[in-house]
């Protein structure tokens, strides 16, 4: 009986001490997982940050996106608009005669009217008055052409003077001379001028030089009268 005594402490001693290495076994993998929780832990912490400062950049470019499809809009409305409103000011005549006079008859001081429209951008132009009325301020070019030829068989060459006036004001002046009876001359001028909406421009002969010879407009030359508004 004694004999088995001791065999039965050493059992109880060997059953402890593997109890103990278990427990130590279970706390060293307890500890190693609350190790790993807490890394996860401060890792999740650390992707939520993350995962925050996406959110705003997304965010952010999402709004100058927007933002710059507004002013896209903005700005291809402006252009738009400023089309509209550039061809709505468009200013542009050109007009010719369309047959030759006799110099004499013409006289001074009369207004040639160009009776033939070939533009007529904002209705400026009246073939009826041979005049231009401005539609709107602004700075306006204006040239005009002028052929005088020498009549046949008479010793009279041609000549004429004609002047661009705006309104009762002379602006430009040309003369076209041919010298000699079997020739002829042309002459062209541009001015620019300022006009306030409303004034008058035109072409006419000279006061004081009476015009003489043919006063032609034909397929060799044309008596024409132009004008456009720059801005």
């Amino acid at each position: 009986m004694l004999s088995i005594f001791p065999v039965i402490l050493f059992a109880v001693f060997t059953a402890s001490v593997a109890e103990t290495d278990v427990v130590k076994t279970l706390a060293d993998h307890l500890t190693r997982l609350e190790s790993k929780m807490i890394g996860l832990e401060a890792r999740e912490e650390k992707y939520k940050h993350k995962i925050q400062e996406l959110e705003k950049e997304v965010s952010r470019l999402g709004q100058v996106v927007a933002n710059t499809g507004q002013e896209n809009h903005t700005g291809l409305t402006e252009t738009k608009t400023n089309r509209q409103r550039r061809a709505s000011e468009l200013v542009a005549f050109t007009a010719y005669l369309s047959a030759n006079f006799d110099g004499e008859h013409f006289g001074t001081g009369h207004t040639v009217k160009y009776d033939v429209i070939e533009t007529n951008e904002g209705n400026g132009y009246n073939k009826f008055t041979g005049t231009f009325t401005a539609p709107s301020d602004g700075i306006y070019a204006f040239t005009w052409t002028i052929k005088a030829a020498g009549r046949i068989g008479d010793a009279k060459h041609g000549e004429i003077t004609v002047e661009l006036v705006k309104n009762s004001v002379v602006k430009g002046v040309i003369n076209a001379d041919s010298e000699q009876d079997y020739d002829d001359a042309c002459s062209t001028a541009l001015v620019i001028v300022s006009l306030s909406a409303g004034d008058v421009v035109f072409t006419r002969s000279a006061p004081f030089d009476q015009p003489q010879g043919i006063l032609s407009s034909d397929g060799y030359g044309r008596w024409t009268f132009s004008g456009w508004r720059l801005f």
